[in-house]
């Protein structure tokens, strides 16, 4: 399933959650299951094709931001941003067979 997105607000909360949390574009993506490439045109606004919902779906869980929020919300003027607990959704993510992607340590 594909998510046709028309503003760049999903763009900029990602990278904004990402430098918030001290997180490199290397270790986010490999979070996620993805390429730095491909993270790095998505923060950019620059899809090569619309992410898939999977991968909003991950990311929502990984930074522990509803998905609404992430879609819709500017997140950097929000007053208190959620606190993700990336030990939380390396596990989560784990135990979903994704084990292969997770060879970073918080």
């Amino acid at each position: 399933m594909r998510i046709a997105l028309s503003s760049t607000v999903l763009c900029r909360n990602i990278r904004f959650l990402r430098t918030k949390y001290g997180l490199t574009g290397k270790s986010l993506a490999m979070l996620c299951g993805i390429s730095p490439f491909r993270l790095r045109r998505m923060e950019s606004g620059r899809f090569v094709t619309d992410p898939d919902a999977a991968l909003i779906l991950r990311l929502s869980a990984v930074f522990g931001v509803p998905l609404d929020s992430l879609l819709t919300e500017d997140l950097e003027r929000k007053e208190n941003p959620p606190q993700p607990d990336f030990t939380q959704s390396r596990k989560n993510m784990s135990s979903r067979g994704s084990e292969a992607t997770m060879g970073i340590s918080f």
